[in-house]
């Protein structure tokens, strides 16, 4: 079955603003790590939508704004590396966890010189996941919290 190019069920605005926490947006264009990674936000109390390409997570982020995204480095449908390419398109930074089946050093040099805050080789424990995730959407978990 060829990958999905359009954003997943789940990425419906409803989607985030029907879960409690803070809203993150999983952009990866491989259907199974999209999945995992959902469901894995999705259980730890974040609001979760994910989709296949850097287009879709422009249009989602400007529709419902995310509070952190994490995804590949580098998306099928623009030649920028993600993080470049969302700050570039939304005319604001998200804080953003690249996490990366590119593993070597100079791949993580290059996703923290595009603006992500935090670099994951794939694969990599979810508690570390879940940790980044913590110190990327702390201010707006609060926030959500206090009902701001």
């Amino acid at each position: 079955m060829p990958p999905r190019t359009g954003p997943d069920a789940a990425a419906l605005p409803g989607a985030l603003t029907r879960r409690a926490g803070a809203r993150v947006l999983v952009v990866d264009p491989d259907p199974d790590a999209r999945t995992i990674l959902t469901d894995l936000l999705r259980h730890d109390g974040y609001r979760v939508c994910g989709v296949s390409t850097a287009g879709d997570a422009v249009r989602v982020a400007r529709e419902v704004v995310p509070d952190a995204i994490i995804g590949e480095l580098d998306s099928p449908d623009d030649e920028r590396c993600l993080p470049l390419a969302l700050t570039s398109e939304l005319g604001r930074e998200v804080p953003m966890l690249v996490y990366s089946a590119w593993s070597f050093p100079e791949d993580r040099e290059r996703a923290l010189e595009c603006g992500a805050r935090a670099f994951l080789p794939k694969p990599s424990p979810f508690d570390r996941i879940v940790d980044l995730m913590h110190g990327l959407t702390a201010g707006a978990r609060g926030a959500a919290q206090r009902g701001d």
